[in-house]
């Protein structure tokens, strides 16, 4: 067994899916097969032990020039996480967390929702008939002191709740993966320890979200039976018969589900960009604060 001597802790919809798979290229690093595993933030789970979370996600050998990395955005999401690994791991420990424009992050977060099956049946719906736009708009609308909120220090508290316990932190920005990725891959693996790979792909995008469920209810089928499979697998021992047809029901929905998506690639209103920048202006001064960089021309100008 195994166990990962480096985390990318953060945060959902900001390219660490496509991370995930350019590190898993490399000749001498080791990932999980499955990506967020909620060992460090269910505390029922953390329960059960290292020795525990070891088997199940790293029963695989290591051999000594290997580094076994851990991409995992659910760590920063639980409150508790950060000191949950400490207990595990020393202050040196590379710790590496992903941040994109939060306003953008809101906007792929709606999309992925709806896109997924997690969203709500009448606001998928109700995308359906008008588009991402729209529907994002009437969100903004509907929840603007209620989910909205939640994001708006969600960076800055996840980064200094990690520097209590851990010193070697490095924040990165999806929007330079974007603009030059090869060169941001390289600041990682050298971060890391290692020494870069020139076979692997870097050019990848992942969980991309520019369409609408045709059949929202099959959809939000697809996304029950997952969670249900995920339970089963995290209750360790035999996943048994149940285990068995639920997943041929899922590769079954999930095929209809692919086969039928409308296409929306609608952006943002204009309007509700600005507002947002607006709500997120304090929050990016704090991150530029803790990074001791201006993100003007990496977000926007005040």
């Amino acid at each position: 067994m195994s166990r990962p001597d480096c985390f990318v802790v953060g945060f959902f919809k900001c390219g660490t899916t496509s991370l995930y798979k350019m590190l898993m290229q490399h000749r001498n690093i080791l990932v999980s097969k499955e990506k967020e595993n909620l060992f460090w933030g269910n505390v029922g789970l953390y329960k059960k032990g290292i020795s525990w979370y070891e088997k199940t996600y790293y029963d695989f050998p290591k051999n000594i020039e290997d580094k076994v990395i851990e991409v995992n955005p659910a760590m920063t999401e639980i409150p508790g996480t950060a000191k949950r690994l400490s207990q595990y791991y020393s202050r040196e420990t590379p710790i590496v967390f992903m941040l994109r424009n939060p306003v953008d992050i809101l906007y792929s977060a709606f999309k992925y929702d709806i896109s997924s099956g997690l969203g709500s049946l009448r606001r998928t719906w109700y995308c359906k008939k008008h588009s991402f736009s729209v529907g994002f708009e009437h969100y903004i609308m509907q929840h603007k002191n209620i989910e909205i909120n939640k994001y708006k220090h969600r960076y800055s508290c996840w980064i200094k709740e990690y520097q209590k316990y851990f010193d070697n932190i490095e924040v990165i920005f999806l929007e330079d993966v974007v603009s030059d990725a090869d060169k941001v891959y390289s600041e990682i693996i050298d971060f890391f320890g290692l020494e870069k790979d020139n076979n692997v792909e870097i050019n990848i995008k992942e969980n991309v979200s520019d369409f609408l469920p045709r059949y929202p209810l099959l959809n939000k089928v697809d996304w029950e039976m997952r969670i249900l499979k995920r339970w089963l697998r995290e209750g360790g021992g035999e996943y048994g018969i149940i285990y068995k047809l639920l997943d041929i029901f899922e590769i079954k929905i999930r095929n209809i589900c692919m086969n039928t998506q409308i296409k929306d690639i609608s952006e943002m209103d204009i309007h509700t960009r600005k507002k947002l920048e607006k709500f997120f202006r304090s929050e990016k001064r704090v991150i530029e604060k803790i990074i001791g960089k201006e993100l003007c021309n990496i977000w926007w100008e005040d």
